[in-house]
């Protein structure tokens, strides 16, 4: 398994990796859908270590796995505001919104306003 443990700045990445290489840890991880990547987040950069998305593919071919490995989140019931930065159990559960719910949600309030344009013309008329 590849474990998401959260995001840390790139400042804080050798200190981050110095404190954690040698520990024994327990967390909570939660497997989940892969990644959508979008049009604006630019291409890992597995020899500089700098990954911009979890590409699970990638990531296991840069950490010698055999076959691409599934992803889990490591997740934090209360949030406590340090590094590195974990999704939130609130995170986890909210659903990923579909294109077509929000086409139905465009159309939704579009004729919402559509129809208040007309009544208030024919109100104030």
């Amino acid at each position: 398994f590849l474990v998401n443990r959260g995001w840390i700045p790139s400042s804080m990445k050798q200190e981050f990796q110095a404190a954690n290489s040698k520990k024994d840890i327990q967390i909570v991880v939660v497997p989940g859908p892969a990644e959508k990547v979008g049009q604006f987040i630019p291409p890992n950069e597995p020899e500089k270590g700098v990954w911009f998305s979890i590409s699970s593919p990638e990531m296991s071919w840069h950490c010698n796995l055999p076959a691409p490995a599934p992803v889990c989140d490591q997740f934090e019931e209360v949030p406590t505001g340090g590094h590195p930065i974990k999704k939130s159990q609130g995170d986890i559960l909210s659903t990923y919104v579909t294109p077509i719910t929000h086409l139905a949600y465009c159309t939704t309030w579009y004729s919402l306003s559509a129809l208040m344009t007309i009544g208030t013309y024919y109100r104030f008329r």
